[in-house]
């Protein structure tokens, strides 16, 4: 899961030293890993944060911000070590997923 959350919190940088409980209350309720390690998503900011449920963290190999100015925050790459198919219906169709 990812999303432009628009906070910061030291879970996602240490950069950031000032933390919202709701969203330590969100985060510490839910089993997942947090992948962000600190480099910026958003200029200087970590705004952009993914996760990933368990059975994922055994799979995920790479979680990088990459630097293309196609928007005010960056796109973030996550790389698995599977690249098998999973087939996922979409309003407008199908969409492919590589997990």
């Amino acid at each position: 899961m990812c999303g432009d959350i628009n906070t910061t919190s030291p879970l996602f940088s240490p950069d950031h030293p000032e933390a919202h409980q709701y969203m330590v209350d969100f985060v510490d309720r839910l089993p997942w890993t947090i992948l962000n390690d600190g480099r910026p998503t958003r200029h200087r900011h970590v705004l952009d944060v993914c996760m990933v449920n368990p059975p994922a963290t055994t799979i995920f190999t790479n979680w990088s911000p990459l630097e293309e100015d196609i928007n005010d925050h960056w796109p973030c790459l996550i790389e698995t070590e599977h690249t098998t198919p999973v087939r996922e219906a979409t309003q407008g169709g199908t969409c492919e997923i590589f997990i």
